[in-house]
């Protein structure tokens, strides 16, 4: 009877307990029910906050998208736009990808990353950073991250730096990774040597966008054939080429408007320029031939060509190319060398028969400046005032103060490093001269001076250099006068006696 007691007594326990077992799960049930309609209602509430916490995140994604871009263009300080390509464009190196550019937006909120995804263009400017194997032997793999950084471009055209690198197995991978996108170059820029030329072949009439080349060769080893790679390239329009002789690539030379030769010979670089007709601008640093040799080239004129660079060099004396160019229509003339044929200069001017609008030099030679050839220069850069010419620039001056036909055209002078301490009663005078007393001539429009004294590392001990003052108070009255008046006026100056500076400012 007991026994028959417990056993009823049990099964009504487990009968109850089942039924509070399923009261329990309608309830949790239930709650997930309203947790989940808690949640609906959530959403758009915390959306509305934070859009008022982040307002950004409330503006068009067109909007945000061209915000994004312009913020890319502006790390470079200039972007290069499918329309101008002569700009700079600014590439964002895979070593700073984390700190600058589309990842590191991308990083920023989910938003964010979604249009920075979708947006290809953004993926488009990509430059991988020197290595060196022996001073950093853990190499990222930048090969896998190049690819895929460039699976996000879409299809967009491609602004590529490659830098060059002492692991020829980290060049192969690179270059070969970047091949896979060659219809999509638009501009490239890489290292040559024997290691990687069956790659550069690869690409060979696989190049149909590619504006701009840039090539340097790691070595003077090249095979005996040129390299053939970019000899089918219809847009190729800009060639640079560092310590890689003409001969030893074959480019489609006529069709190029842009053209910058560095380290070549005499002999190299006006053979290549008897190939290249259609040249606009003109870049070149001439070194001597190893061995020396008594062969001239034959002397070439290049009809278009407007802009012409005489590149820096440390041979002395530097190797005269003017007197085998003739440049019609030669508007710009930069001469960044040490380059004391003055002579040979004039006679170019004169043989070309060109109006000259432009010049940038180191020489500060009043003499060089009145000639005739020099009667529609508009624009005038000492590129470099060294300490040792300090009269010389402060005759300058007087000479352009008190000479109304010397420079008669000129509109705006720069000084970009200047080692002299700064004449302020002399550059007064000048500027007041020539922004007051000049009538229905031109006047002078801009000027633009910077003192630079090098480093306590940098000055022997029988250089001294001037210590900058502060103009007198007439001075500087006529200089805040002529600012007033419309003309600009930029002169900084700074002297580092002890690690202390000067800074002295106008019109900033």
């Amino acid at each position: 009877m007991i026994t028959a007691n417990l056993d009823i007594s049990s099964s009504l326990s487990r009968a109850a307990l089942r039924a509070r077992l399923v009261e329990i799960d309608i309830e949790i049930e239930q709650l997930k029910s309203r947790v989940a309609q808690l949640e609906i209602a959530r959403n758009p509430i915390t959306a509305a906050l934070d859009s008022v916490v982040y307002p950004i995140l409330t503006l068009p994604v067109d909007i945000t998208s061209e915000i994004f871009k312009q913020y890319l263009s502006g790390l470079g300080g200039k972007q290069d736009a499918e329309e101008n390509l002569n700009d700079v464009r600014h590439l964002t190196l895979l070593s700073d990808a984390r700190t600058v550019g589309p990842l590191f937006l991308s990083q920023v909120c989910s938003s964010w990353r979604n249009i920075v995804l979708n947006t290809p263009s953004m993926w488009c400017c990509v430059g991988v950073p020197f290595s060196n194997e022996w001073l950093n032997p853990s190499v990222p793999d930048w090969h896998k991250l190049l690819h895929l950084w460039l699976s996000r471009t879409g299809g967009h055209a491609l602004y590529l730096d490659l830098a060059p690198s002492n692991d020829c197995r980290h060049t192969q991978l690179l270059l070969s990774t970047a091949s896979h996108y060659s219809f999509q170059w638009r501009s490239f820029s890489g290292s040559l040597d024997t290691s990687i030329l069956s790659i550069i072949d690869s690409v060979k009439d696989r190049i149909p966008l590619l504006h701009k080349l840039k090539l340097k060769a790691n070595s003077e080893l090249f095979p005996i054939s040129p390299v053939s790679g970019f000899s089918i390239a219809p847009e190729l329009r800009e060639v640079e080429l560092y310590n890689l002789s003409p001969t030893s690539i074959t480019l489609p030379w006529r069709q190029l408007t842009h053209l910058t030769l560095e380290r070549q010979t005499l002999s190299q670089c006006v053979g290549i320029l008897h190939q290249t007709p259609l040249l606009e601008v003109l870049s070149v640093q001439i070194e001597p031939p190893k061995p020396p040799t008594s062969q001239r080239p034959t002397p070439i004129t290049l009809y278009y060509a407007h802009t012409f660079k005489l590149l820096y060099t440390h041979q002395t004396p530097p190797t005269d190319i003017f007197p085998y160019l003739t440049l019609p229509r030669l508007a710009t003339l930069e001469v960044m060398s040490s380059f004391r044929k003055e002579a040979s200069l004039v006679t170019f001017l004169k043989r070309s028969q060109c109006v000259l609008l432009s010049l940038s030099t180191e020489v500060v030679e009043a003499e060089l400046l009145i000639d005739p050839t020099m009667n529609q220069l508009q624009h005038l850069i000492f590129s470099a005032v060294y300490f040792r010419n300090p009269g010389k620039l402060v005759n300058f001056f007087l000479r352009i103060a008190t000479d109304p036909a010397f420079l008669p055209c000129l509109q705006s002078f720069r000084i970009p490093v200047c080692e002299p301490a700064v004449p302020y009663p002399q550059i007064a005078q000048m500027l007041r001269s020539r922004w007051y007393e000049r009538g229905s001539m031109q006047k002078l429009e801009s000027f633009r001076l910077i003192r630079d004294i090098p480093g306590p590392n940098d000055v022997y001990d029988d250089e001294k250099y001037d210590i900058d003052v502060v103009p007198d108070s007439d001075v500087a009255d006529t200089l805040q006068a002529l600012i007033d008046d419309g003309l600009d006026i930029h002169i900084r100056s700074w002297h580092q006696p002890q690690a202390s500076y000067h800074v002295n400012r106008f019109r900033d």
